[in-house]
């Protein structure tokens, strides 16, 4: 019963305490958060749990218009607290009285855990913030068992934690006093004592704290994460560390708990008899209020409250009486957590990684293990579907991805662009859009390794708009550089000769290179120079279940269906497919590329909707029959083990098809659509057998490829390359232009070309080169 509550639950401890049978343990190594675990084998049935478990049965009887004070304690017990020593002056009170107080300390592994004290020279553990989901243990038994022997009980909290505390006592004690803080959110505590064993010794730390003091009472967060004097963590040596990202993670509530974001217990009336907190909205009521070193707001939720206060507030040197009736929003009393799109993706991220600051800072924004660069949003759904294949290979991996996002001709990035909207549901991480190529220089600080990967992005006639993009040379030279599966798309090559000397020193800058075309395998060596490895293409790499969770997403419910998905389309090939669907008794869905909806013509785009990407995978996955004329409509054919013919597509590069003659289906393809008329083999069924094994085994292949290839630490030296490529291009430009060495234009030569490719050599003086 308990694990169907596990999205309620917030790791309270009522269950807990509660059980006659100890058949509940709490544990963060399943969720990241502290949770009930149910042994099976001792549990009685007596439900228990269930009757005391506040996110079922929660109910306050405080009231709902409590009254509101600013305070602030003397000097010397601020400087220990957080804010206004509010907390520090109640606590003092109950132990000068004989009492006891639970509140959260740390451990010595540097977990947060909720103990018991009665001595006031331990009322320091108690102090500070700890932005850490705490440990409650069994401290509630142990309160009740004080409660029950007359001893004064004061208990610290987080609304949550006060609220399971309440259920499992079952009614009200005169003698427990109870405090609810203004949360912000219980981060992991899996997550914190990872991020501590990544970036610190734990047996050195000395000491933590969140929120010093030492350059004042402070509020707002721009600065804190990477302040020392205000975040820290110090050890044996004296040495003095920011907490970092984890923090500034924390106030984003990228690490709270699912249960925060929908915070039941964040409303008036409040839980607990006091609210404590910082008062961050003095300006609003009396600036003259705050002398920097702290303030707090407290309210009191009832008549206990009241009369407890009455009795020490001769103890604070400053009480004001805040009106905050219906201005609850000034606080954080009945703000929720707002719900952080990242939080989600930083969690599925680290249960793949198990790295808590890589996957912090991609979720940050701060730095990725890999830039890719690709048309994921581009006007076509095999680009689309490509680059989206090769995120999920590499983020299986175990790395972070920054999808690096450039304007291409044509794509606005709005909601009529699906690749976009695509995109921008299914990717983690999107950097800001790239228009220049001067601009592109700054991933240099965002990314260790660059990645090409994806459609025809090294086909020569895109250079007119990729202004060497796709090859990288804005990428520094300490920058690990990898192609995996990219296209040429054509069997020749016809760069201008400045080009290929551009493209030659480019090229050889590159760490490793795969292909998805053998014809691009050959130029690479013939004209570069440059090995490369030859693979798949990504969306038959890719595992087969990316695309079956796509096809959940789809409304689409069509059946029995012939899919035409035809990238140039005339009336004679509509008609030849027409009928082969009648012939086949199937009804026609026609799909032509996603450039054609955005066509001038009206009327064409209005006779064919533009569809979703998930409904494009949902008419291959459902699909009777498939004719194509596109390489990846091809490849959704094989992948989805379909009946299909495919169109050889000659003017959007034939070469990319050589890789189909492995699967011995010859017969399923053809030059003309008119053999749709004559043809009739190609109606025969598909043994997809051995064409399984043959892609599952080159699949391995490719992603152990780039496994090795992304691991390996070292990085190609490629500054040498430059003079090279420089003597390569001298030598060229002699030969073409028949001048001799000694001829003086040969210098006015070598610096226009130097002039126009800045972007590569700008780090060395031409000067120097032509003197050699």
């Amino acid at each position: 019963m308990i694990s169907k509550i596990n999205k309620l639950c917030t790791g309270c401890g009522s269950c807990l305490n509660v059980c006659p049978v100890c058949a509940i343990s709490f544990s963060y190594e399943q969720n990241n958060f502290y949770q009930p675990v149910v042994d099976e084998q001792k549990c009685i049935r007596c439900n228990k749990c269930i009757s005391v478990c506040p996110a079922i049965n929660y109910k306050s009887s405080n009231t709902n218009i409590p009254k509101t004070y600013a305070i602030s304690a003397n000097d010397d017990i601020r400087r220990k607290s957080t804010s206004g020593g509010a907390f520090g002056v109640i606590a003092e009170y109950i132990l000068n009285n004989g009492g006891y107080i639970c509140g959260a300390a740390w451990d010595k592994y540097w977990n947060v855990k909720h103990i018991i004290i009665n001595d006031i020279k331990d009322l320091d553990k108690l102090r500070f913030s700890k932005y850490v989901q705490s440990y409650i243990g069994f401290c509630f038994k142990e309160i009740k068992n004080l409660l029950d022997k007359n001893k004064i009980v004061l208990f610290s909290g987080t609304p949550c934690q006060n609220a399971g505390l309440l259920s499992f006592l079952g009614k009200n004690y005169d003698n427990l006093y109870t405090i609810d803080l203004l949360c912000h959110g219980n981060p992991a505590p899996k997550i914190w004592h990872e991020y501590l064993k990544e970036n610190y010794d734990i047996n050195q730390i000395t000491n933590i704290n969140f929120r010093s003091k030492k350059l004042g009472w402070v509020q707002g967060c721009s600065h804190w994460q990477y302040n020392s004097d205000i975040a820290f963590i110090e050890t044996n040596n004296k040495d003095r560390k920011c907490i970092g990202v984890y923090y500034e993670a924390f106030l984003k509530h990228i690490l709270s708990n699912e249960s925060c974001i929908d915070c039941k217990y964040k409303y008036i009336p409040r839980p607990a008899d006091f609210t404590l907190g910082d008062f961050w909205s003095f300006n609003k009521y009396d600036s003259k209020l705050n002398d920097g070193k702290g303030l707090s707001i407290v309210c009191l939720n009832n008549e206990k409250a009241k009369k407890l206060f009455d009795k020490i507030k001769n103890n604070f040197r400053l009480i004001k009486q805040i009106n905050l009736h219906k201005k609850w929003q000034h606080l954080e009393i009945t703000n929720r957590p707002r719900k952080n799109i990242q939080r989600e993706k930083f969690f599925n991220q680290y249960n793949k990684n198990h790295k808590v600051t890589k996957s912090l800072n991609a979720m940050l924004q701060k730095h990725y293990d890999i830039g890719l660069l690709s048309f994921f949003n581009g006007l076509n759904y095999g680009s689309a579907l490509v680059a989206y294949s090769v995120y999920k290979i590499i983020e299986d991996l175990g790395y972070s991805v920054l999808m690096i996002n450039k304007k291409w001709c044509g794509a606005e990035l709005n909601k009529t662009n699906k690749s976009f909207q695509f995109a921008l549901k299914h990717y983690d991480n999107i950097s800001k859009v790239y228009n220049h190529k001067d601009d592109h220089r700054e991933l240099n600080n965002l990314v260790d390794t660059f990645v090409v990967g994806g459609d025809t992005l090294w086909w020569w006639s895109d250079v007119s708009f990729t202004e060497n993009y796709f090859w990288l040379d804005f990428a520094q030279s300490n920058k690990k550089k990898i192609s995996f599966c990219t296209s040429m798309a054509q069997d020749n090559i016809d760069h201008p000769l400045e080009k290929r000397n551009t493209f030659k020193y480019l090229y050889s800058r590159f760490d490793a290179i795969s292909v998805r075309d053998s014809s691009a395998v050959d130029n690479l060596k013939n004209i570069y120079n440059v090995s490369a490895k030859l693979l798949l293409d990504p969306t038959l790499i890719a595992n087969k279940e990316i695309f079956e969770d796509l096809v959940k997403e789809s409304k689409k419910t069509d059946k029995k269906y012939l899919v035409a998905y035809i990238l140039d389309t005339t009336l004679e090939k509509v008609k030849a497919i027409k009928y082969l669907a009648d012939k086949l008794k199937l009804k026609l869905v026609f799909i032509p590329g996603m450039y054609y909806h955005y066509s001038r013509d009206k009327k064409k785009s209005k006779n064919h909707k533009n569809i979703l990407i998930e409904d494009f995978v949902y008419y291959f996955k459902n699909a009777d029959f498939v004719v194509t004329d596109s390489f990846h409509g091809t490849c959704f054919s094989i992948i989805f083990e379909k009946q299909f013919l495919s169109i050889y597509n000659n003017k959007r590069g034939s070469a990319r098809y050589k890789v189909f003659e492995e699967f011995n289906l010859k017969d399923k393809f053809i030059n003309n659509y008119n053999q749709i008329y004559t043809k009739e083999d190609f109606i025969k069924s598909i043994n997809y057998k051995e064409i399984k094994k043959y892609l599952a085994a080159k699949s391995d292949e490719a992603k152990n490829w780039l496994k090795q290839t992304l691991d390996n630490p070292n990085v190609k030296t490629k500054d040498d390359l430059f003079y090279d490529y420089i003597i390569d291009l001298k030598q060229s430009l002699y030969q073409k232009s028949n001048i001799k060495k000694e001829n003086k234009n040969l210098k006015f030569y070598l610096r226009k070309v130097y002039r126009k490719g800045k972007a590569i050599v700008n780090r060395y003086k031409i000067n120097k080169i032509i003197e050699k």
